[in-house]
């Protein structure tokens, strides 16, 4: 959300990635019966930040494999671009804010129908795997250029911000990296 509407406030440009955080994750994903208290704060500090911004979490209860998510994400951003905002904003809704499962084939189908992306094509990539490798070697790099958590968000090639972040810590980064603002319709 912080990143969309610092695309909507300044003249910036944002280019999602893939990156899995977790491959050791089991494909089934792992259950989240007693959450430590690391994964506590940060579903706490997550909750507030929605808060602020009016929407309403809800904590998983299954910490998913997300690599078939990621891998959807980059069928649906070279099969159908003009749909990929909105297949990344329900892909996000569907974990953080209905608790799904972004590590299962029938919640990716569902999420691509609901953005209005190819969905029973989506369905045939993924059971195909055609976009393992892509996801792969997105992770390799990032790894490679240091990129250790999600989210995040690299400034003009140069500099980095690691993790969900109020809005002002993006837009003090974009006025420093001479971003400027864009002009708002009056009304």
């Amino acid at each position: 959300m912080q990143a969309e509407r610092l695309a909507r406030d300044f003249d910036v440009a944002l280019e999602w990635r893939p990156f899995e955080l977790h491959p050791e994750t089991p494909p089934g994903g792992v259950p989240l019966e007693r959450p430590s208290p690391r994964l506590l704060a940060y579903w706490e500090r997550l909750e507030a930040m929605a808060n602020d911004l009016g929407v309403t979490l809800r904590r998983p209860r299954l910490l998913p494999n997300s690599h078939l998510a990621l891998e959807a994400a980059e069928f649906v951003r070279e099969r159908a671009p003009d749909r990929f905002d909105a297949f990344h904003r329900e892909l996000f809704a569907a974990y953080f804010q209905h608790g799904a499962d972004i590590g299962d084939v029938e919640t990716l189908v569902a999420v691509a129908r609901e953005a209005g992306a190819p969905a029973e094509a989506l369905r045939e990539a993924l059971e195909d795997r055609r976009y393992e490798r892509a996801v792969d070697d997105a992770t390799d790099e990032a790894r490679a250029q240091g990129v250790s958590g999600t989210p995040t968000f690299v400034f003009d090639g140069r500099l980095p911000v690691v993790g969900a972040q109020d809005y002002a810590v993006f837009a003090s980064v974009a006025r420093r990296m001479g971003a400027r603002p864009r002009e708002l319709p009056a009304g």
